[in-house]
């Protein structure tokens, strides 16, 4: 594991919890020296369980190979959680506007949401998963939940807890 991946919890504050996975819950977070939010992925149970533990290392060694618009960034991790509980963190891109399943529910009614738009979401995800499978990486689990969206609607593809290299 790359050292220079993990980071020191003091310098994040926890702002709100935002969303709950498989793998355990998703928060806000906003670096203290510079204010720039991003998502933390908190594991529901502590790291001393194997099946956790596949899962964690599964999603890290996969994003530490990927460098790709259309996926979502490792900015950094943590063997323990906010409240020093080994429960461990993948700190990620906050991608403001959710997932594709929340656009699919309101696309409607959002006045910046056209043809053009979704055409970017489509192409972005395919070109994001050809990347992946150019570096050997299956993700296993693409579904509108793990496409998130930026606040242009540029999708990024995230969770890659079932991946296999």
């Amino acid at each position: 594991m790359d050292q220079s991946l993990i980071v020191d919890l003091k310098h994040y504050k926890k702002k709100k919890r935002i969303g709950i996975g498989g793998f355990g819950q998703v928060s806000l977070i906003e670096k203290i020296r510079d204010s720039k939010l991003y998502v933390a992925k908190e594991s529901h149970r502590p790291f001393n369980q194997d099946s956790d533990e596949g899962i964690f290392f599964r999603e890290v060694m996969s994003l530490t190979k990927i460098n790709n618009p259309a996926i979502l960034t490792l900015h950094g991790i943590s063997y323990r959680n906010f409240s020093n509980q080994p429960k461990p963190i993948i700190i990620l891109d906050y991608m403001k506007d959710g997932s594709l399943v929340n656009l699919i529910g309101k696309a409607q009614s959002n006045p910046n949401y056209t043809k053009t738009k979704l055409y970017l979401i489509i192409l972005g995800t395919a070109l994001g998963m050809k990347y992946l499978h150019s570096l050997g990486i299956i993700h296993r689990d693409i579904k509108p939940e793990n496409i998130l969206l930026d606040d242009q609607f540029y999708p990024k593809i995230g969770d890659f807890g079932s991946s296999i290299i």
